[in-house]
């Protein structure tokens, strides 16, 4: 029997929605692939043979890209989500996530959603001088604004990132009137809880997928020492190899180029806060470790 070719775009337990030839086909895996330890993730292209009215998964194609956490492969672009407002933007953790994909050599876009709620021109600022594309949206009943959305998203694969309660599910749910998504509301202590419970990949009717994935509550860095830090940070790459001293940590050694730039406001003082934190707790777990 011939196989074909799909892409896997959901799953629960043992049991899988993958698209083929355009049509939506439930999966299962073959005993090979749990016997090889294979993980399937949401993006997978598979091969697949038919077994009756169902598929069976029989192989997984080389990805070009994958994170654990969310389970996702193969995407074009990650959209991290940040909020305006409610909840007020958590700039560690958004720049602990940006660093993990920055070291994943993922593209990234930042979307700064909730933009009705609150002032959005400081986070704008700092995430454009850093580097990345920014754009603006709104998903409240009367002054929704996803047009400049539609156009990043259109013809690519997707997957949405950011901390909980930041509207990702909203955004989703906007996108596309197709989709029922759960969205929950965020509390009276303005911190969102997760509304996805698990990753799958969704069809835009303008062309093109999104992944809809569980919020980053835990991002690890922990594959990457205090010295592979810098390449998190993508606006430091332009002055690598100017410090006055090789190996230059970017913390307490004189003429540092890049302490130097954060005095002119070339790099913005939140980024290297977050840079130091993230510097701090690779020390602290070498010295626990040791």
């Amino acid at each position: 029997m011939s196989e074909k070719k799909g892409l896997l775009i959901n799953g629960f337990g043992s049991f899988y929605s993958v698209m083929i030839d355009g049509k939506v086909c439930q999966a299962r895996a073959r005993g090979r692939i749990k016997k090889e330890n294979i993980r399937l993730l949401i993006g997978d292209f598979v091969t697949v043979e038919q077994e009756s009215e169902t598929y069976a998964i029989t192989g997984v194609l080389p990805r070009k890209n994958s994170l654990i956490r969310p389970a996702v492969a193969n995407v074009d672009q990650i959209i991290v989500v940040v909020a305006a407002a409610e909840p007020d933007p958590n700039f560690k953790q958004t720049d602990k996530l940006l660093g993990l994909l920055e070291y994943n050599n993922f593209d990234v876009h930042i979307c700064i959603n909730k933009s009705d709620l609150a002032d959005y021109k400081e986070i704008e600022r700092i995430y454009t001088n850093a580097g990345y594309p920014v754009t603006i949206t709104s998903t409240i009943d009367g002054k929704t604004d996803i047009t400049q959305l539609k156009e990043v998203l259109k013809g690519k694969v997707s997957a949405f990132a950011g901390c909980s309660g930041v509207g990702k599910s909203s955004l989703i749910n906007t996108l596309d009137n197709s989709y029922e998504r759960i969205t929950g509301e965020v509390g009276k202590i303005k911190r969102g809880r997760h509304t996805t419970t698990h990753a799958s990949l969704l069809p835009l009717e303008f062309g093109g997928f999104i992944a809809d994935t569980p919020g980053f509550s835990v991002v690890d860095l922990s594959c990457v020492d205090k010295g592979g830090l810098e390449r998190c940070f993508k606006e430091f790459e332009q002055y690598f190899g100017q410090c006055r001293f090789s190996g230059c940590t970017h913390i307490n050694e004189p003429d540092c180029m890049i302490k130097q730039m954060l005095l002119k406001g070339k790099i913005e003082k939140s980024r290297y806060e977050s840079y130091v934190a993230l510097f701090e707790e690779a020390q602290d777990k070498r010295e626990k470790f040791f």
